[in-house]
């Protein structure tokens, strides 16, 4: 049974070793490339680093010592001598094969990566900590691989690097277009059009929209045109000339349309024979819509809002009493903001 002093100098092993692996005879050369494709030198682990990789009875043993030491961080992955943590940040987890890599400046230097505040960053570094990780969605939360030891998800200052100094970065390559669109001259739905800028040789981009937009042209190209109908956020992935794959970051666009109104129609369901409910029918049911009708008819509201009916769409909805049987003209345009759409108007035999 391990003594806490025995625990302890144990434990001082464990970190002071976490990338003090070097090479040996039983190690592969391997060549790894940066997005900009530019070559660097990593060590291929075919599990003959002089032994083979971590037995059963050690891999619960490391686990053991950093689920205690480290009670906050949750182990993604058992420990591995294939990869470090350089190796996981730049590489790895992006689609490459796991290798240990000793230096990753070259992926921060050459033009890949750049420099950004920690809010927009998908990378860290830990100069000082000689450590690598790449962010996650939750604020302040990264995940990397501990040296030969287990892929952990934690805080980034939760783990055995000094993080007194971090350097944030983000892919270089980007998305250039705009992010508020206006309708055309033609009426309703505008298109944009979109760019990869700083994109490297021999790598290819595939595009995707979020369901208010259509692409119409350029899905695997450099240059995406899309068309808008509503509010719409446009991504793309970078894909390397080595095959490894960059989410880039992505473009919200805010788009203000014009509805567009195709007919009006008499649903009834009307208290008696001089009342109905109207329904506009339109590509855009949420915008506002504004209703009149001649010959002494008047709008009103709806006698059963919460009716399953029209809960769903309420804006669509109108109700009308007549004053007798006879020929009437409804009409209504809708509001998006500050658009405006044309008046539509049709004529109804009220009997």
């Amino acid at each position: 049974m391990r003594t806490e002093k025995g625990f302890l100098i144990f434990g001082l092993l464990v970190i002071l070793a976490l990338d003090s692996v070097g090479q040996n005879s039983n190690q592969l050369s391997v060549t790894i490339y940066t997005p900009q494709n530019n070559p660097i030198t990593g060590t291929l682990n075919v599990f003959k680093w002089g032994e083979e990789d971590f037995s059963a009875s050690e891999i619960a043993t490391y686990n053991s010592y950093y689920a205690q030491n480290y009670p906050y961080a949750t182990r993604v992955a058992d420990p591995t001598r294939t990869y470090n943590c350089h190796a996981f940040a730049w590489w790895v987890n992006h689609g490459g094969e796991k290798v240990w890599l000793n230096n990753p400046t070259p992926f921060m230097t050459d033009g890949s990566f750049e420099s950004c505040a920690s809010y927009s960053a998908t990378h860290v570094y830990y100069p000082t900590g000689g450590h690598s990780a790449v962010m996650t969605t939750a604020p302040y939360y990264v995940k990397s691989k501990w040296g030969p030891y287990g892929l952990y998800y934690h805080r980034i200052n939760q783990c055995p690097y000094d993080s007194s100094d971090l350097e944030y970065y983000r892919i270089a390559t980007k998305i250039s277009g705009p992010s508020s669109l206006s309708p055309s001259s033609s009426g309703y739905y505008p298109t944009g059009t979109y760019t990869i800028t700083n994109l490297p040789t021999g790598g290819s981009v595939s595009w995707t929209v979020t369901s208010g937009a259509s692409i119409q042209s350029g899905a695997n190209s450099s240059t995406m045109t899309a068309r808008f109908y509503s509010a719409a956020t446009v991504s793309a992935t970078l894909t390397t000339a080595a095959g490894l794959q960059y989410p880039l970051a992505s473009v919200s666009v805010d788009v203000n349309c014009i509805p567009t109104i195709t007919d009006i129609t008499n649903v009834g369901m009307g208290m008696d024979n001089l009342s109905s409910h109207f329904r506009v029918v339109t590509d855009m049911p949420n915008a506002t819509y504004t209703w009149s009708v001649d010959g002494g008819a008047y709008i009103t509201s709806l006698p059963y809002p919460d009716d399953a009916s029209f809960v769903a769409e309420p804006n669509v909805w109108t109700y009308i009493v007549f004053p007798s049987t006879g020929t009437y003209t409804v009409s209504v345009y809708g509001t998006n903001g500050t658009y405006v759409s044309n008046v539509f108007s049709k004529s109804f035999t009220i009997n």
